[in-house]
């Protein structure tokens, strides 16, 4: 039991950003500025159709997409 712990916590451990992932954002934070926009221009209008096209309404696709 307690290796299966070990090994998850391991995993999500690999997950986490490390101190030169972290420096390398503090050097070049255009890139993920640039990263954000492209997501939300790509992802604003998708959530507006998932919301009008399930019968709710854009408030609710907006509503979804803050949520997400």
């Amino acid at each position: 039991m307690t290796s299966s712990i070990g090994r998850t916590t391991a995993r999500l451990t690999a997950l986490l950003p490390t101190r030169a992932d972290l420096t390398d954002m503090r050097r070049d934070p255009r890139r993920d500025l640039l990263a954000g926009l492209t997501v939300a221009i790509v992802a604003l209008p998708l959530a507006l159709g998932f919301g009008v096209s399930s019968g709710l309404g854009a408030e609710a696709g907006l509503a979804t997409a803050v949520v997400a």
